[in-house]
């Protein structure tokens, strides 16, 4: 009998591998590994934490995330498809940074390679998968310690700590987290319209979600180094439904990260039941269609100090974080209202709107009015209008000075807050006082002396 070329042990070893492969999880052949290095740590002696994770560039969702160890390389499984990934870490003098890929695509079975380059990060250990399923959607948008009032300093992001944490715990149960950070949304609208204008060999739209529930958080850190934060989860109405706060110190931030992870675990745990008891597991929350909005406030003046500011607000928190950046894009449903209002420091009036802008297109967009607020509320979009066109809510405030005592300043209503100003009224041709609402914009006021 004419005997195999191939050693017995040679077909034994192969017949174990054969069993090996039959023996996997189902699914685990079509999952797609993200890897690269994340360049430019400081030594390991001063970071807090350092994490990279994948957010799928078609919806925002947080896929998979990595805590950095000492070393600077990592490793994602994910499901395939298209992803930006974002390394974000804080160091332990508080100096922070946020870095966002090109998009990458995975693809089943192989291995992508997405390296990234930092100037300051941080941190320590361990990977996750995302689960199957279309659970209820969770957003988390920026958690920063900002400096107290008065104190000059950086603002320090902390949320991909509250992303190690959180991010498991919800893929536990089913559930999912959305990005709804403001960096990584300007990088994920970008990419997604690069797609849309054939620039990309890839073609999608972007389609995030709408979440159920958001986790939101905000703290402060003072001269004397200490940190306070608080976290909550909230529903669409504004209602908390689980806050957790904390304290500690900038001398300390690897103790201050640990806590925060402890925190975030026991918010997690107390939030998730919450959840799940209010959404009855419905992947999408009921209620109207969301737009994309374009919200940008500044004051104006010929000055280099701050004369004045402009801040934005919405009676509910839908997008996961207050409007409190000079230029932000927000989810917002449709029928819900952004007031914006100006406030001049001591010393200064607000002099008019350069710019007060509320809607799809201009010149229907200009808001008529000489008030220090205005209100613009989130109409459906136009048919004709494109896809990645946003909304635009837009308050430039010009601020004044105050003249001395006994000054005429003519079409300035808000000089009145100016001590010993003369305001004359705005006469029209018929003689009568005049709707000083004429036109949305007041130049800069005339001013005279009385004769």
């Amino acid at each position: 009998m004419r005997r195999s070329g191939r050693p017995l042990h040679w077909v034994l070893a192969l017949a174990a591998v054969l069993a090996l492969l039959d023996a996997r999880p189902a699914g685990a052949a079509s999952a797609a590994q993200i890897q690269g290095t994340v360049r430019g740590l400081p030594l390991a002696g001063e970071r807090a934490f350092a994490s990279v994770r994948a957010v799928q560039a078609t919806s925002g969702r947080i896929m998979a995330s990595k805590e950095l160890g000492g070393g600077s390389s990592y490793g994602l499984s994910v499901k395939p498809g298209l992803y930006l990934i974002v390394a974000s870490a804080v160091a332990t003098d508080g100096r922070s940074v946020m870095r966002t890929s090109r998009l990458i695509v995975a693809r089943a079975g192989r291995t992508a390679r997405a390296d990234l380059v930092a100037r300051t990060l941080a941190g320590p250990a361990g990977s996750r998968q995302e689960t199957a399923g279309g659970g209820p959607v969770v957003a988390i948008g920026d958690i920063q310690l900002s400096p107290v009032e008065g104190l000059a300093g950086e603002e320090v992001p902390v949320q991909d700590a509250v992303i190690g944490r959180v991010l498991p715990a919800l893929q536990a149960k089913g559930m999912r987290l959305v990005s709804r950070e403001r960096k990584v949304i300007e990088a994920l609208r970008k990419e997604a319209k690069l797609s849309d204008e054939g620039r990309m060999a890839e073609k999608y739209e972007l389609r995030m979600p709408k979440a159920q529930f958001f986790l939101v958080g905000d703290g402060t850190y003072d001269a004397s180094g200490t940190i306070q934060l608080e976290l909550r989860v909230r529903d669409r109405d504004g209602f908390v439904v689980a806050v957790k706060t904390l304290s500690g110190s900038t001398d300390d931030w690897d103790g201050f990260i640990e806590e925060l992870r402890d925190v975030t675990r026991d918010l997690a745990g107390e939030a998730i039941p919450k959840i799940e008891e209010a959404t009855g597991g419905d992947p999408e929350p009921p209620g109207d269609e969301e737009v994309d909005v374009h919200v940008q406030v500044r004051g104006i003046c010929a000055c280099g100090a701050i004369w004045g500011t402009v801040t934005a607000s919405v009676a509910q928190l839908v997008s996961g974080y207050d409007i409190d950046y000079p230029e932000a894009v927000l989810s917002l449903p449709i029928g819900t209202t952004v007031h914006i209002r100006a406030e001049p420091t001591p010393g200064h009036y607000f002099g008019g709107w350069a710019a007060s802008i509320c809607g799809w297109e201009f010149p229907e967009k200009l808001v008529a009015t000489p008030e220090a607020t205005f209100a613009c509320t989130v109409t459906p979009k136009p048919a004709h209008i494109g896809p990645y066109t946003q909304l635009s809510i837009t308050g430039w405030a010009d601020f004044h000075k105050c003249p001395p005592p006994g000054t005429v300043v003519a079409q300035s209503p808000g000089a009145a807050v100016c001590p010993g100003v003369i305001i004359p009224p705005i006469v029209t041709r018929d003689g009568r006082d005049g709707d000083r609402a004429a036109r949305p914009g007041l130049a800069a006021p005339a001013w005279s002396r009385p004769g």
